[in-house]
């Protein structure tokens, strides 16, 4: 594959995650990739079971400063990724 392919924007931040998880060449050949997809399966496991784990009954996001942490963060980490992807 040539080198100056990218994806579409939506799938940025996953092209760009599993670019940075080359930092982990130094375990294998295959390990980058393999723990690109892990992590990256790992979040959208998350994603999924917050909902269950959050049983607080306020729905109001200034008292649910946890959870409104985490989507903040979510949102934010996912911008940063594809912005960084589309100036790789």
């Amino acid at each position: 594959t040539p080198e100056h392919i990218k994806p579409e924007w939506y799938f940025l931040a996953g092209y760009q995650f599993l670019k940075a998880a080359e930092i982990f060449e130094f375990l294998g050949r295959g390990a980058p990739k393999i723990l690109g997809v892990i992590g990256q399966g790992i979040i959208i496991f998350l994603l999924i079971i917050f909902p269950f784990f959050d049983k607080h009954p306020e729905r109001h996001p200034l008292r649910r400063p946890i959870a409104t942490f985490i989507g903040i963060l979510l949102t934010l980490s996912f911008i940063v990724m594809t912005i960084w992807g589309y100036y790789s």
